[in-house]
């Protein structure tokens, strides 16, 4: 994604040279964290109203470090579903955003890398139960989408 910023030698961008890659070919999805999500989705099942916190989700290990599973299976199947569709319409809107002509284009990057970030961040770290202004920082960053794209479809419309 910063191809487009910086100039990037084309011989060393190749998928061997990332790690994230390199890790998914070596595990795919043996790694541990999955196993954690799958039980994470079976508790928030069998709690449907919530009260799923104090159940393990491996030996010693209470939190599944993605935010929408923590969410649900603490919180219940309603909170899960309403912050996944959430998320879901804000990423729709980065993604309208990100295409736009109307929307200059370091804009449209900055958008997207901290989109990218703050994505990550929620699927590998218990937000709930960490830093909790990274929260606040979420929802900042989801007005400041929502914001732009009601301004994008104001100029669509007036022209």
């Amino acid at each position: 994604l910063i191809i487009p910023i910086v100039e990037y030698p084309k011989s060393l961008f190749n998928v061997k040279n990332m790690p994230l890659f390199s890790i998914l070919a070596k595990k795919g999805f043996k790694d541990s964290r999955f196993s954690w999500w799958k039980k994470s989705f079976s508790i928030m099942i069998s709690h449907p109203f919530g009260g799923g916190y104090d159940e393990y989700v491996a030996p010693g290990i209470k939190l599944t470090h993605n935010v929408w599973l923590d969410m649900g299976k603490d919180l219940g199947i309603l909170p899960f579903v309403l912050f996944s569709m959430l998320t879901m319409v804000h990423g729709y809107y980065l993604i309208r955003i990100f295409f736009s002509k109307h929307i200059e284009n370091i804009l449209k990057y900055q958008l997207l890398m901290l989109g990218m970030g703050i994505f990550a961040i929620m699927l590998i770290e218990p937000v709930f139960n960490s830093d909790k202004t990274f929260f606040a920082y979420i929802f900042f960053y989801l007005g400041i989408l929502a914001r732009v794209y009601s301004d994008m479809i104001k100029v669509k419309l007036d022209h």
